[in-house]
């Protein structure tokens, strides 16, 4: 491999660390501990939150965690995330007011806890059976709720349904102040998930912040993703790795190519980078 110095790997779950079973092997995890014991430091890069994260119980103590893309920050050891950054309540107004008048679900991670008016079967089957653990969920009416705390919002749907959301949204947006509509971050994480999100968080901001807190920058950094949430991420790094089952424009991008997820492939990529046994 190329003669660079290496000392943090980021790893994105879905796509990435986790199977098409949504869980991470223990081949997967006796690679991370490997890592751990050299002195290069693995990071989970995730759009999940941290409650989510502990409820799984799966992943090393050891571990930070960008989690949220960026918007919640984590050392897996400890109770409370070490940074949390909320969207604009007019922002988060705008969104939920926006799904609503749409009459389509949408569901908003808050601390711990993700709201939701109606629980999406088809949603939390795609994120995994976490999800399926009621201690995670709050029902609520998010016109009742204070929307100044909100992390993230995802739902769920094909982009022909959710993109003249989207576009209703961005008018909303600029009706509250012209240009407004650019802090507006929507993108799909995965098929049919859409996150949504302040744009000027994302994942690479996120793990520059850990990063820091490691007295280490980018040039000492590798990064393996799936989706289109690890662009951010991919373009921090020195080493961008996409994984084989990605989209097929990510794969087209010059990056480093892993073997896709339901072969261990993130796993099977560092064992050779960094020649472990």
């Amino acid at each position: 491999m190329m003669n660079v110095d290496i000392r943090a790997v980021a790893l994105d779950l879905d796509g990435t660390l986790l199977g098409p079973d949504h869980k991470v092997s223990p081949f997967t995890i006796k690679i991370i501990n490997q890592l751990a014991d050299s002195g290069i430091a693995c990071i989970i890069a995730t759009g999940r939150s941290v409650g989510v994260l502990r409820t799984g119980g799966d992943f090393p103590s050891h571990m930070y965690a960008v989690c949220l893309n960026g918007a919640q920050l984590a050392h897996l050891s400890e109770e409370q995330p070490l940074e949390e950054t909320f969207l604009p309540e007019p922002l988060s107004r705008a969104v939920t007011e926006t799904f609503a008048a749409h009459r389509h679900h949408l569901h908003a991670y808050v601390g711990e806890k993700l709201w939701c008016e109606n629980a999406n079967m088809e949603l939390l089957g795609k994120y995994g059976p976490q999800f399926q653990r009621l201690k995670i969920f709050e029902y609520i009416r998010f016109a009742d709720k204070p929307q100044d705390r909100i992390l993230k919002f995802v739902s769920a749907g094909k982009e022909d349904l959710l993109d003249p959301i989207l576009a209703d949204l961005r008018k909303r947006l600029e009706e509250i102040e012209p240009g407004f509509s650019k802090n507006l971050y929507a993108n799909y994480s995965m098929p049919g998930i859409l996150e949504i999100q302040d744009s000027r968080m994302d994942k690479g901001v996120g793990l520059a912040r850990i990063l820091k807190r490691m007295d280490l920058g980018p040039e000492h950094l590798l990064a393996i993703g799936d989706g289109n949430n690890d662009v951010p991420m991919w373009e921090l790094a020195k080493i961008p790795v996409v994984m084989s089952n990605s989209f097929e424009g990510l794969k087209q991008r010059g990056y480093y190519l892993a073997p896709g997820n339901g072969e261990d492939g993130a796993a099977q990529f560092l064992r050779a980078w960094f020649h472990l046994a």
